[in-house]
């Protein structure tokens, strides 16, 4: 409700009451009540945050990104995705090790029980369904990674070209602030060398060259030099 003098009144005499309920006694018309603390609890319907339009556009394009990268995936390659990824699982390692440590077991009780063993010491039959799963394991995952590898390879350009447009834009910025900067009359113009090259754009080719002549290493020395 309203807060006016009337309400105030009956918080001190409620105050007063509770007061007195509680010792036993109370102040009322002796001391003044201060009030320190005052809570109110409010219901309502509130706005959602919005989502700032580039970065819901940055994340829009990765999705579609990813989702045109798994459009243009063929039947053959998500049959074998969903290998790999069967195979990958740990419960896997553990029955093909059960199964091999149960061939083995079998194999060499077979001569202690009278039978025929299927596939006697060292094992030929093991060995080449072992060397053939392999086989087919590791193809699986190197087409499998070499997808993957497309998609990242996608999402790398794409976060370097939003790089260098954030880069051209900064330099424009800074550009249009030394332009004002230097028409305000009431501002003492100077120049500022530091600002001059943040105004220029940076150049791909060179930061290239600058991270390739950091990474590779020095020249060996001459024989005989020290």
């Amino acid at each position: 409700g309203k807060i006016d003098a009337p309400f105030v009144a009956g918080l001190v005499d409620a105050f007063h009451a509770a007061h007195r309920k509680t010792f036993g006694y109370n102040y009322a018309g002796q001391q003044k009540v201060e009030v320190v603390n005052f809570c109110v609890s409010a219901f309502g319907m509130i706005d959602r945050p919005s989502i700032d339009p580039a970065i819901a556009g940055i994340a829009h394009a990765t999705t579609r990104l990813a989702a045109q990268h798994h459009e243009e995936t063929s039947a053959l390659q998500k049959v074998m995705d969903r290998l790999t990824s069967f195979i990958g699982q740990p419960g896997v390692a553990v029955l093909l090790t059960l199964a091999i440590m149960l061939w083995v077991a079998g194999n060499l009780a077979a001569p202690m029980l009278g039978l025929r063993a299927a596939d006697p010491p060292p094992f030929i039959w093991l060995q080449a369904v072992i060397g053939m799963l392999a086989l087919n394991v590791a193809a699986l995952i190197l087409t499998t990674q070499r997808r993957r590898d497309q998609l990242a390879s996608h999402r790398e350009q794409l976060a370097l070209e939003l790089g260098i447009l954030n880069d051209q834009k900064a330099s424009k910025i800074i550009a249009l602030l030394e332009e004002f900067r230097r028409d305000s009359p009431g501002v003492f113009n100077r120049a500022d060398e530091a600002a001059a090259a943040m105004a220029t754009p940076s150049d791909p080719q060179e930061v290239l060259e600058a991270i390739k002549s950091a990474q590779d290493p020095a020249p060996p020395l001459a024989g005989g030099d020290v």
